[in-house]
């Protein structure tokens, strides 16, 4: 089962105050744990 997780991403560099233009949420697969990793779910 394909695991995924969210990740805001910097669409634009910000001129002034960030906006919320400047960013995108994206799905990304998570790759499987190596040695000495776990996966938590929260």
């Amino acid at each position: 089962m394909p695991q995924t997780a969210r990740t805001i991403q910097l669409v634009q560099r910000p001129v002034g105050a960030p906006r919320p233009e400047d960013f995108r949420i994206a799905e990304v697969p998570l790759p499987d744990p190596g040695p000495g990793e776990v996966l938590l779910r929260m």
